[in-house]
């Protein structure tokens, strides 16, 4: 499977362009201060993803995504931060708020599925669990949600 083809992946994207779309409209000193962070703090949630995608041991690429995951938190802090500025309405606040929700079940579950992958890889070779090992990269193409997640139960 490609790295295009992981759900996950796009959906970064997407939120990461919707971001570029909102801060490139903010007045110069917002977009050149907390913009910037703003944009480069997002646009890390999917390279992350891509760059442990592209490693050879999964171990790895769950230690990508955990990175990720951070920088999905980060952003989460630095929306606030716009948000309580006033820098974007409510309505876009709570959009956001969502969307980085969503985002957080989707990566938590891939993490998930990397470390059952892991645990398989043990259990059928002492060696270190690598991707050319025959595995079914599309089962986490559209990863579920679990409906009662909340940022609080991670803590």
């Amino acid at each position: 499977m490609k790295l295009e083809d992981l759900n996950l992946y796009n959906e970064c994207q997407i939120f990461e362009q919707e971001l570029w779309n909102k801060v490139s409209n903010w007045e110069d000193f917002a977009k050149d201060t907390l913009g910037k962070k703003l944009v480069l703090t997002a646009d890390n949630i999917s390279s992350n993803i891509a760059q442990g995608y592209g490693r050879y041991f999964f171990e790895e690429n769950r230690q990508f995504c955990y990175k990720s995951r951070g920088a999905l938190l980060d952003t989460r802090g630095l929306i606030k931060k716009a948000f309580d500025r006033n820098l974007m309405s409510e309505e876009d606040f709570n959009t956001y708020e969502a969307e980085i929700e969503k985002l957080h079940k989707m990566l938590n579950a891939y993490i998930r599925s990397i470390g059952k992958r892991i645990e398989q890889s043990k259990n059928n070779s002492s060696a270190p669990a690598s991707k050319n090992e025959k595995t079914d990269e599309s089962s986490t193409e559209n990863v579920s949600t679990n409906d009662d997640f909340t940022f609080e139960s991670l803590m």
